[in-house]
């Protein structure tokens, strides 16, 4: 049996270091690790674990909101509302997968709480939002037919105007239809809106009057100007509707002022001030024509 050669050296610190073959022996039997450091690799693990299990934990939150009964706009939206409200809570809960409660309080509001991941609550929220908030509702409103043809403008016009700048839709009985019902459809908020509109133009059509004045058809050239240069300002300065009569054979004095009452009466007055000025220049320059500006002011008509 062939010998392994072991040599062994003193050193200067009294350590004998082994050497097996040429190596040292700490090299090929390394030295066992001491408590402390198996305690800190116990430590790391349980910190590494730790760390794990509250990154779990973490990963579900919970989402609180509320819609007041203002801003939700399905009829179901109240205390035991019925299986369309449930249903669409099931499927959002399903497609998203998160766990939805709710609960309502006595002024109607009704408050959510959605629980899992981050990215699937905030899916949830959206839609639960976009379905209660957004749910078309059609909403009525009792107009005089007389009024409907204002309302509608011409070509629709004055209607889709309004859609336009609410986002309702307005449906307005045709000519034909007798009915004073006028819907309108869309959100809560779009249909206050479009609602609020058409009440503002019944109260201005309501408050418009017409006044008429005899003024002298001599004048009536001077007051409306070249290609109506006059006559535009004054509608224009008192915004009012001011109507000449065309020129024919027969002497026409009657001018009519149409528009909201208080501005019919400034323009009323500014008018009669103007052609009694004309009627005096107009004797100024013939005296004795004995031309007088006839002013009636007895016939003021609301409509």
């Amino acid at each position: 049996m062939n010998s392994v050669p072991v040599v062994s050296n003193l050193t200067s610190t009294g350590v004998a270091t082994i050497r097996y073959n040429g190596t040292s022996y700490a090299t090929v039997f390394p030295a066992l690790p001491s408590l402390k450091t198996l305690d800190n690799i116990r430590t790391k693990r349980q910190s590494a674990v730790s760390a794990k299990q509250i990154k779990v934990k973490t990963s579900t939150v919970n989402e609180v909101f509320t819609i007041t009964a203002e801003n939700c706009n399905m009829e179901e939206c109240k205390p035991c509302a019925g299986e369309k409200y449930k249903d669409v809570l099931r499927k959002i809960a399903i497609q998203t997968n998160v766990e939805v409660e709710i609960s309502t309080s006595k002024n109607m509001e009704s408050t959510f709480l959605v629980r899992g991941k981050r990215v699937n609550v905030d899916q949830a929220k959206l839609k639960i939002i976009a379905f209660f908030q957004t749910q078309n509702i059609t909403r009525t409103i009792n107009i005089a037919k007389e009024h409907h043809g204002k309302l509608m403008g011409k070509k629709g016009a004055v209607r889709k105007d309004i859609e336009i700048r609410t986002g309702a839709r307005i449906h307005i009985p045709s000519i034909k239809n007798t009915s004073e019902i006028i819907n309108v459809t869309g959100t809560r908020n779009s249909t206050a809106k479009a609602i609020k509109e058409l009440e503002e133009i019944i109260l201005k059509l309501k408050n418009v009057s017409e006044k008429e004045i005899l003024i002298d058809q001599r004048h009536h050239g001077a007051m409306i100007g070249v290609k109506g240069k006059n006559v535009i300002q004054l509608q224009e300065t008192f915004n009012v509707k001011i109507t000449f009569p065309s020129p024919a054979p027969t002497k026409n004095n009657l001018v009519k002022i149409r528009g909201l009452k208080d501005d019919v009466n400034k323009a009323f007055q500014s008018i009669s001030e103007l052609a009694k000025a004309l009627n005096e220049s107009l004797k100024f320059l013939k005296p004795g024509a004995g031309n007088e500006v006839l002013i009636n002011d007895s016939k003021s008509n609301s409509c």
